[in-house]
């Protein structure tokens, strides 16, 4: 993901790979966007709708290692975690019949990690820099624990408000990412690199545990996943670079069904399958990179 601060160690594998292993120390970046789930159906009060939007603005801290094989390629290892948890404000607003009748706002605190591998081919290569396929494949969680929410409705009844823990949301992606990546030096002391990758081939699950409703719905969904990432290093020494860094993450279902279950509580027993969903998310790192080849 994003380095900023990154150490970066250098060792050639001589004739056993070939190439040069490259280990970054832990990178920090700051990691913001939103991710959201929404269901819909028909009952006896007629079409209804529910959307649950989850915020992200939060730090992280990584690593990630490669081996570099000259100018013809390069494999690369990344994870990261985040190091804070205050997420931002939950908004989860409820339609009856078009028109909004229930929505509340909570406070959210994030656990989120991820891993991702990349491998990339340059068969195209002159004096300022190469070009060629990259595949990457992404792995992240998101965990969230939800707090104090503020209700408000168009019926008195309905408006609350309710201290502590009222739901937990659990969010899995897995993303298969063929792309094309590129690096350009117009300058010694200047490089650029970006990435542009489309999948078809991403698949994402959750969990929600409503507590206070004794609830749990799960979902399962196939679709689209954008990825793009552009950096800038200035190369201050061939050992030495500094540089800014910078990726974003887009995703939309085109296929999501959920089921619900009630564990406790009068409705202890019930289930709901098959519910039409859609689950969306917008995410980006951004960072600065500091990175020293021994």
């Amino acid at each position: 993901m994003i380095a900023a601060g990154a150490f970066v160690l250098s060792l050639g594998l001589g004739a056993a790979g070939g190439g040069v292993l490259e280990i970054e120390a832990p990178r920090v970046s700051y990691f913001s966007g939103w991710t959201l789930y929404e269901i819909e159906g028909n009952d006896a009060g007629g079409t209804w709708r529910s959307r649950l939007k989850f915020p992200v603005n939060n730090m992280t801290v990584g690593g990630g290692l490669g081996i570099i094989f000259g100018e013809e390629g390069e494999f690369r290892l990344r994870g990261w975690a985040t190091c804070d948890d205050a997420a931002g404000t939950m908004r989860d607003d409820d339609w009856l019949r078009g028109d909004r009748d229930i929505w509340s706002r909570s406070n959210a605190e994030l656990d989120a990690w991820g891993v991702s591998g990349e491998v990339t081919w340059w068969p195209a290569r002159g004096k300022d820099g190469r070009f060629g396929p990259r595949l990457r494949m992404d792995y992240d969680r998101l965990d969230y624990d939800v707090f104090n929410v503020r209700q408000w409705s168009i019926y008195p009844e309905s408006t609350a408000s309710v201290e502590g823990l009222v739901l937990t949301y659990r969010q899995e992606r897995v993303s298969l990412l063929p792309g094309l990546a590129g690096v350009y030096a117009p300058a010694r002391w200047l490089e650029l690199g970006g990435c542009l990758a489309v999948s078809p081939f991403t698949y994402v699950w959750d969990e929600d545990d409503h507590v206070l409703r004794y609830k749990i719905s799960k979902m399962h969904s196939m679709g689209f996943a954008l990825l793009g990432e552009a950096r800038a290093d200035v190369v201050l020494a061939d050992r030495v670079r500094l540089g800014l860094w910078g990726e974003i993450l887009y995703y939309r279902s085109w296929w999501a069904s959920q089921d619900q279950r009630f564990y406790a509580g009068p409705d202890a027993g019930l289930k709901f399958s098959d519910i039409d969903g859609t689950i969306e998310r917008q995410t980006y790192m951004l960072g600065a990179r500091f990175a020293i080849e021994f």
